[in-house]
């Protein structure tokens, strides 16, 4: 008799139960989906179109929309009344979009389950918001009343003026305060209520809108056209606003050069923030001019969060007086996220001034602002030391190249008592005519500066940075760590190696070219990475799981082949 092994037949049986296993799972040996009646397998579906976020007008119709990837698929569109935490499905919602109009207004949560033999996936929560809505357009006739695009007002000031707690979509075109000459009128915002612009005079949804493309102007330029001595004195005002929102414009033209010392008519020429806290974002402040404080915004104990704007051109052009060219804040602490500042003049601060305040300043760029005294790109000063009222602002992420200053401080000034924290900066060709081409420091100001890149500044005296210690009782000290210096600086972890930023300027853009910091510590691995694409650029983060050491350098070809890169963390 042949005798046969045990072991192989269990063997066997293990095999034909694993398999059985696996497909009674749908697990179709390890491709998670089901089989059609042919043997061809079903896939799961992959969304590929992810329903967005609408805001429409009451009585206006919102359509959510998914597409997905996949044989076999249903749909199940669900609803939330409680910021998503509870769903429901819509009874007939079974189509790739779905629809809805609302007479009142709502703020409710939308999602969409897409369904094979495969298996099922959800897709991304999109918000609607309805919402009462006003229409302003340069172009419509007059006596409109607001309630459509085709009942619109002609005038942005009569939509103000005339409504509350709503939004208002203005059309493309330019808007001026008034239609005569007094110099006092401004475009003045109101709680509850958002202003966008950005629109062709025909959305249905405010997403629909692109203030790129269709530019909404608010303009101080009143009187004689071009003639800026009878222009507005503020194109915009906030005072005492709480909840309020100004988005997709243009502001252009304010000219605060009233009497001397009548203020406020002398502070803020394109947007006079007093009290008051509105969002500003995605807007240009170009043109307008102070004689004493804030050409393009000035915040007075005020707090706004100024998201996505440009300031370009702005000045603050008082002899011995002019403060803020591009902003001032004067004992206020804005949220400054994504913004440039670029070609502002002022006597002190040309592209931001900072009197007793500590805004939050993030992605930002300084670029190209001059001063006749302190701070090119950025003065920071405390005025009111007596009452710990400081100047120490948060500037992270941030690029001052190639501002200047005739007396101190290209870059950036500190001033009496000023504390600010400068976290991944670059300072790169900035010049001052007497100390600190890059950060002058000056009686008892001391910032602490990480992981920043100081390199290629210019000044009579310190070309990099200097401290003041003419008196002995308040020197000045600059708490330095994990930086590149030019020329070295005393602290932990610095380092004086050639970042290369000058083909940065040349003209000589290198493809994939990244520099970060060398040995940071672990608590600073967020350090900033710089692409090379013929200007500075933050790019993104390291990533906290960046093994370490990262080297110095960057890469190129031909002639520069062989130069190091970050050789971790970088993409």
């Amino acid at each position: 008799m042949k005798r046969i092994r045990v072991s192989r037949i269990l063997g066997y049986v293990a095999v034909l139960f694993v398999i059985t296993l696996f497909a009674g799972c749908g697990g179709g040996g390890g491709g998670g989906g089901d089989t059609k009646g042919g043997g061809e397998e079903i896939t799961a579906p992959v969304i590929t179109l992810q329903p967005d976020h609408q805001v429409v007008p009451l009585g206006g119709q919102a359509v959510f929309t998914v597409a997905a990837t996949g044989g076999g698929l249903s749909y199940q569109w669900e609803r939330s009344n409680d910021n998503g935490t509870t769903w429901n499905p819509i009874s007939g919602a079974t189509a790739t979009s779905y629809s809805i109009t609302s007479n009142e207004k709502i703020t409710a949560h939308f999602r969409c389950i897409v369904t094979n033999s495969g298996g099922s996936i959800t897709s991304d929560v999109a918000e609607l918001a309805v919402v009462t809505v006003v229409f302003a357009d340069e172009a419509a006739a007059s006596g409109g009343n607001g309630t459509s695009w085709a009942r619109a007002y002609a005038s942005l000031q009569d939509a103000l003026e005339n409504h509350n707690d709503c939004e208002v979509w203005v059309a493309a075109g330019t808007y001026a305060p008034t239609t005569g000459t007094d110099r006092s009128a401004t475009f003045q915002m109101v709680s509850n209520i958002a202003i966008y612009g950005g629109f062709t005079g025909s959305e249905t949804c405010r997403q629909a809108r692109n203030w790129e493309t269709n530019v909404t102007t608010l303009s101080g330029d009143i009187g004689i056209k071009g003639d800026a001595s009878d222009n507005c004195y503020h194109v915009v005002t906030a005072t005492e606003v709480t909840v309020a929102t100004l988005d997709g414009f243009t502001i252009t033209g304010g000219n605060a050069n009233g009497f001397s010392n009548d203020y406020p008519d002398t502070w803020g020429g394109g947007m006079l923030n007093l009290g008051s806290s509105p969002s500003v974002t995605n807007c240009t402040f170009s043109e307008n001019s102070a004689t004493e404080a804030g050409g393009g915004m000035c915040n007075n104990y005020s707090s706004p969060s100024v998201t996505n704007c440009t300031f370009f051109r702005n000045s603050a052009i008082g002899v011995n007086t002019g403060v803020g060219g591009g902003m001032y804040n004067y004992y206020s602490n804005p949220s400054v996220t994504n913004c440039t500042f670029s070609g502002n003049f002022a006597f002190q601060g040309g592209g931001m001034n900072n009197g007793s305040s500590s805004p939050t300043v993030i992605n930002c760029t300084f670029s190209e602002n001059s001063a006749t005294s302190w701070g090119g790109g950025m003065l920071n000063v405390t005025i009111d030391y007596y009452r710990d009222i400081l100047s120490s602002p948060s500037v992270t992420n941030c690029i001052f190249s190639r501002n200047f200053s005739t007396g101190d401080g290209g870059g950036m000034s500190n001033l009496v008592y000023s504390m600010p924290i400068i976290t991944n900066c670059t300072f790169f060709e900035n010049s001052a005519s007497s100390c600190g081409g890059a950060i002058d420091n000056y009686y008892n100001s001391n910032p602490t500066i990480r992981n920043t890149i100081i390199w290629g500044n210019s000044a009579e005296t310190g070309s990099q940075i200097y401290n003041h210690h003419g008196d002995i009782l308040y020197p000045s000290t600059a708490k330095i760590s994990h930086s590149c210096i030019q020329g070295g600086h005393e602290g932990e972890g610095n380092i004086d190696s050639d970042p290369l930023l000058y083909l940065l300027i040349e003209g000589e853009p290198l493809s994939g070219g990244y520099l970060a910091l060398q040995a940071a510590p672990a608590s600073m691995r967020e350090t900033a990475v710089w692409c090379l694409q013929g200007y500075l650029q933050i790019l993104r983060a390291i990533p906290a799981s960046a093994a370490l050491p990262w080297t110095w350098g960057h890469t190129s070809t031909g002639s520069k082949a062989g130069r190091t890169v970050v050789e971790r963390g970088c993409p």
